[in-house]
């Protein structure tokens, strides 16, 4: 509808250094102006910075366009649903609403659970604290699911930290005050000064833009902050047949 106000959702988010939280937007229905004021969850945000796909700075938006707005007071989550307000005290009252039927799922949400929760897993030996920073929310999602497949009875790991942004001076702090931990980079920018002083504080920074080549430094680092006496067990064998290319440490094989 070309004069209803614009709702969709939430596609892709992250937190820019320069400009803070920032999301690309899906429009759904409706068309959203400079100016509006955009509710997503329980913030409710003036656009301001409002650019289309190309990045360049754009009036207004219609239904079907991408579209990037930054100046959230946090990150919105990924997949959220959003709805455009022509007022200020209008969108404010929309989002303490949400505000409040997001607590009152939520407090249902872990009545039900208490009441269906199984028996207790037996906790692994070890375990390993990650700090997980990635590019973007979409990302980090994706780290997490994948990490959820690392693990065995001997040797697991727990995320203490878990947000889209640059490797900052907190997570080293946090990594330094806790056992057995170490920072996990994915596709997230690492200060000079950041790495300075994690290796200053004997903190390990696992770092990479592709996410197999991440998994296998993450379960190196695990094993290294492992008990000695963890046995190893091989699962399996593999022939070379043919080596196909090799460059900078990397083999195609």
């Amino acid at each position: 509808h070309p004069d209803m106000p614009g709702e969709g959702v939430v596609i892709e988010s992250h937190l820019d250094p320069k400009r803070g939280a920032a999301a690309t937007l899906l429009i759904e229905d409706g068309v959203v102006h400079q100016g509006d004021f955009i509710v997503i969850g329980d913030q409710a945000t003036p656009i301001r910075i409002f650019e289309n796909y190309r990045g360049e700075s754009t009036p207004e938006a219609v239904a079907a366009e991408p579209v990037r707005i930054v100046g959230f007071k946090s990150v919105p989550k990924l997949g959220e649903p959003f709805r455009i307000y022509r007022d200020r005290k209008e969108a404010e009252a929309a989002a303490r609403g949400l505000s409040a039927e997001a607590i009152a799922k939520a407090s249902a949400g872990t009545t039900v659970a208490n009441a269906n929760s199984a028996q207790p897993t037996e906790a692994p030996k070890t375990v390993v604290n990650l700090i997980i920073k990635a590019d973007t929310l979409g990302s980090k999602e994706a780290l997490e699911a994948t990490l959820e497949k690392i693990g065995s009875p001997e040797l697991g790991h727990k995320i203490l930290k878990s947000e889209a942004g640059e490797v900052n001076e907190s997570d080293v702090k946090l990594a330094q005050a806790s056992k057995n931990a170490f920072i996990v980079a994915f596709r997230a920018k690492i200060p000079a000064t950041i790495r300075d002083m994690a290796d200053r504080g004997g903190v390990t920074i696992v770092a990479s833009d592709i996410i197999y080549e991440l998994l296998d430094a993450i379960k190196q680092a695990m094993i290294a902050l492992a008990p000695a006496q963890l046995p190893r067990v091989d699962l399996g064998t593999a022939r070379i047949l043919a080596l196909f290319k090799e460059e900078r440490g990397k083999q195609i094989i």
